[in-house]
């Protein structure tokens, strides 16, 4: 908002992406999106993009962060949005009804997701940092009031009987 006012730029959306940090017994960082464009001048930018063809990685069992995704989006009256991909660098002018959109990478998680605190993922969840799907096939945790973020509490019985199933298929070490 304080760019908004200062500047001649618009933000579309502008918030943290859901399930983008790599799962591990420590989490990596979630990423970020972004999209946003000139109110009515042209507008040039320069920018480097990194984390496109290859992400963020997790280390000792940690699994990948999202890659970074780089657009330009330009918006039609119709309300039709055409997006298309821009270089890794460079510089770019946008007009009025153009964007970019830029996805930011989240960075990889370290050690076993299996291993994570179960408290830490719900506490995620709640937040809205991990879905629900993520915390079950990532870190093996069933949750109790899944419909109601404030209610969500672990159910460790099946947390841990899910996390042995997942250990001996091998897909978390």
């Amino acid at each position: 908002e304080l760019n908004e006012l200062r500047f001649p730029i618009i933000y579309r959306e502008f918030g943290v992406l859901q399930d983008s940090g790599g799962a591990g017994e420590f989490e990596g960082a979630p990423g970020g999106i972004c999209i946003y464009g000139p109110r009515k001048d042209p507008m040039t930018l320069g920018y480097v993009c990194d984390g496109i063809v290859f992400p963020p990685r997790g280390v000792l069992g940690g699994k990948d962060g999202h890659n970074l995704v780089a657009k330009k989006l330009k918006l039609y009256p119709s309300g039709k949005v055409k997006e298309s991909d821009i270089p890794t660098m460079g510089a770019l002018t946008i007009k009025k009804g153009e964007f970019i959109k830029s996805i930011h990478a989240g960075g990889g998680g370290y050690g076993n997701p299996l291993k994570r605190d179960p408290e830490k993922v719900r506490l995620r969840v709640r937040d809205g940092y991990v879905s629900l799907e993520k915390a079950k096939n990532e870190y093996g945790i069933i949750f109790k009031h899944e419909n109601d973020p404030e209610k969500l509490e672990v159910n460790y019985e099946a947390t841990n009987q899910l996390r042995e199933e997942l250990e001996n298929k091998g897909e978390h070490k």
